[in-house]
């Protein structure tokens, strides 16, 4: 991780495996947030950054987990008005689209599914663990805006079948749509 922070600004957020919630062993996602921000790494935990680009500024916002509880969108989302700028939520677990659709953004990176994990044949993805499971993995539409959701390269049970872990990598340009 280092290493990328070392080339790039790096940015993350939260979700239920770094702490807080029933299954992940911690109290809160505190100890996690202190090893990634070690290695240069800045977390975004109910926080927002504008960030300078090529042709104007681009905001981050990073949400705490929704099932660690530490999900505090009044915190995360700038006070002021929303601006012209493209703004991209980070939160771990995609339900919280419907928790944000009154909010003003317009790309989610999420995870959370695992891509569905174990995606059986002509059955889907029985076991994801979110509430929406029409989408579990890809860049998808919603509202006019966009969601991606990342396979991840991590498991829940040590099986994943027909879901390949993935890094991925999200080319934005100024066209509005992403690539």
């Amino acid at each position: 991780m280092r290493q990328l922070a070392e080339r790039v600004p790096a940015f993350g957020s939260m979700g239920n495996p770094d702490g807080g919630w029933r299954g992940s062993g911690m109290k809160n996602s505190q100890p996690v947030q202190n090893v990634v921000t070690s290695a240069g790494i800045s977390i975004l935990h109910n926080q927002h950054v504008t960030l300078p680009v090529a042709d104007g500024h681009v905001e981050l916002v990073g949400l705490g987990d929704l099932w660690g509880h530490e999900f505090l969108p009044q915190r995360a989302f700038p006070s002021e008005p929303a601006t012209a700028n493209p703004r991209i939520v980070l939160s771990h677990n995609p339900d919280t689209k419907d928790l944000l659709a009154n909010r003003p953004w317009d790309l989610m990176l999420s995870g959370h599914t695992h891509g569905g994990q174990v995606v059986l044949p002509l059955v889907g993805s029985p076991w994801a663990p979110v509430t929406d499971t029409r989408d579990l993995h890809g860049l998808e539409p919603w509202h006019g805006r966009q969601i991606h959701l990342t396979a991840g390269v991590g498991n829940a049970t040590g099986v994943r079948l027909n879901c390949p872990p993935e890094v991925v990598l999200l080319e934005l340009t100024g066209t509005g749509n992403p690539t």
